[in-house]
């Protein structure tokens, strides 16, 4: 990334740079006045999560321990953080996990306007406005991004995004070993909070490392040996003291646990599944962010006059809109950047929007592998799961785009100038243009919702059968979808199949990646016979109505 001279006309306003400097505060009054779902008490009654966690809690504040805790069920860093809001504020249980959510959604919100202030005041030569201009759009993307309104919905997601967008803003802000030593803490909570989202974190900055390393022209990071220890140690020190007042003797590592009204036929085949479906990535991509319907059993997961939270995931997280532009830009100005003619000097901002960039796909890629995530999950809120590379995305368009609209402006003063100042992009354009994309995100996402998304009729399913041919203990299962249509297609066979075996009333569940060519089962099941199943493409079934909406039959198999 270039760093060409801000070109303005005059001084900027000290009104300009106040501003700029005191949005991210601003926002926080502004949050306080919007409205939110009000939900919670309801949720913590009727949905299992919110009802989990604030057991969980309870439990944790009477006994000095949880057994979710200990099944690596819940975040023991969630926990505390919950329950010393609880203890400082002399708030309920139910009243802490709700203000904690809230809190960290609102901080998650502020440390990315502040991260958008620092990438473009270090890159724009100081300009208050171009920097103004990418906090305008930050804020305008969460704003249509509509999380701000379900941010009262308990969620250790928002926690999360708090820590991550910390640890970002740390490493700017403070060098050294201070920052080093904040930045391990922010991690140590993180690792302690839910693993994917560290493990996307660390992987994207070794990614980013290594890519530094191999183009020339990046900045070379030198580790200091008291810099490092500062991170690891207060890292280790964090999640040791964190498993010490949560008493969790084990290393906490986030685990998928099965609603109990799923009984045992999910519980065993969430065992034995894939934890990543990578297969199913191009076919979920559809289902989840564009056509619910789209091989899925389209009356479990509409996405016309149902609840917001049931629409697709572009619908619900637009931001994410931008991510494969995002990619393919940081992408060209890494290969810019080797060329002698834009090498400044200073990548360390390159370097870190590719740590962002890269964070935020494999999360978005992750999530929709997730062998259990599918269309019919969108009605239990998994659009949580995209909070994070939303706003990583949403930095990113904020910088890039007022960055690119600034030298297009420049450029187009230069050519129009015939001597004398330029003109220049110090004036309104810039923040003009953040708005007018910001006002025409929101007017295409209203039409979207009131019209609805592109659909793919061809692929919507009425109907999913499997056939299933046993001999003695191998089963051969065919499935076959039937389209609203009525036309009979073909679906992946990848499926959750139960069995019930002769004068046994438990069911065998058994994840299959190929059915039609033979399930074994124990020789000691006899005349099994196939009870439920479910195939994979949609995400695993969030409940037992979901297995019987689908037909099976037996038959001998010769």
């Amino acid at each position: 990334m270039t760093d060409a001279p801000l070109i303005a006309t005059g001084r900027p306003s000290r009104l300009i740079e106040r501003v700029d400097r005191l949005l991210p505060l601003a926002w926080l009054g502004l949050y306080a006045l919007l409205p939110v779902s009000g939900l919670p008490d309801l949720m913590f009654t009727f949905w299992h999560d919110q009802a989990r966690d604030l057991a969980a809690l309870r439990e944790l504040l009477e006994q000095g321990s949880s057994s979710a805790i200990d099944d690596n069920v819940i975040g023991p860093a969630y926990l505390l953080a919950a329950a010393s809001i609880h203890w400082v504020f002399g708030l309920s249980p139910e009243s802490a996990l709700v203000a904690l959510a809230r809190a960290s959604y609102a901080v998650s919100v502020a440390m990315g306007l502040v991260m958008v202030r620092l990438l473009l005041r270090r890159t724009a030569a100081g300009a208050p406005l171009v920097s103004l201009s990418g906090q305008i759009l930050f804020l305008g993307l969460m704003l249509v991004t509509a999380f701000w309104y379900w941010s009262d919905v308990p969620w250790s997601h928002f926690f999360a995004a708090a820590l991550v967008v910390s640890f970002y803003v740390v490493r700017r802000v403070l060098p050294g070993s201070a920052g080093a030593a904040a930045a391990g803490a922010l991690l140590g909570l993180l690792a302690t909070t839910r693993t994917f989202e560290l493990a996307a974190v660390v992987l994207a900055w070794a990614l980013a490392l290594a890519l530094s390393v191999a183009l020339p022209a990046f900045e070379r990071s030198r580790v200091r040996l008291p810099t490092m220890a500062a991170f690891v140690g207060s890292f280790v020190a964090t999640a040791a003291v964190v498993h010490l007042a949560a008493a969790k003797r084990a290393p906490f590592v986030y685990g998928y646990h099965p609603h109990p009204d799923q009984q045992d036929v999910l519980h065993a085949a969430v065992a034995e599944s894939p934890t990543f479906s990578f297969g199913f990535i191009p076919s979920k991509l559809v289902q989840l962010f564009v056509d619910p319907c789209y091989l899925s059993l389209c009356q479990l997961a509409d996405n016309s006059g149902v609840a917001f939270w049931r629409q697709p995931l572009l619908l619900q997280v637009p931001a994410l809109l931008f991510l494969p532009a995002v990619v393919l830009a940081l992408g060209w100005l890494s290969l810019r950047a080797v060329h002698p003619r834009y090498t400044s000097g200073r990548t360390g901002e390159l370097r870190l929007m590719l740590e962002m960039a890269i964070a935020a796909s494999g999360l978005v890629l992750g999530y929709v592998a997730s062998t259990m995530a599918g269309s019919p999950h969108l009605k239990f809120g998994l659009a949580r799961d995209f909070l994070l590379p939303a706003l990583l995305v949403a930095i990113l368009v904020a910088v890039l785009a007022v960055r690119a609209t600034r030298d297009a402006l420049a450029r187009l003063d230069e050519r129009r100038s015939r001597g004398g100042d330029p003109g220049g992009v110090g004036d309104v354009r810039v923040p003009l243009a953040a708005l007018g994309l910001v006002a025409l995100l929101a007017l295409a996402v209203s039409v979207a919702l009131s019209t609805g998304l592109p659909r793919f009729e061809s692929k919507h399913l009425a109907a999913i059968t499997y056939a299933s041919h046993c001999s003695g203990s191998v089963c051969r299962v065919q499935v076959v979808g039937r389209t609203t249509a009525g036309v009979m297609v073909r679906i992946p066979s990848p499926s959750v199949l139960a069995f019930a075996c002769a004068g046994d009333d438990s069911l065998r569940a058994i994840y299959s990646s190929d059915p039609s060519r033979g399930v074994g089962l124990p020789d000691a099941c006899r005349r099994p016979r196939l009870r439920f199943a479910w195939p994979a493409v949609m995400g695993l079934p969030p409940d037992l109505a979901h297995f019987e909406r689908v037909t099976v039959t037996n038959r001998p198999l010769g």
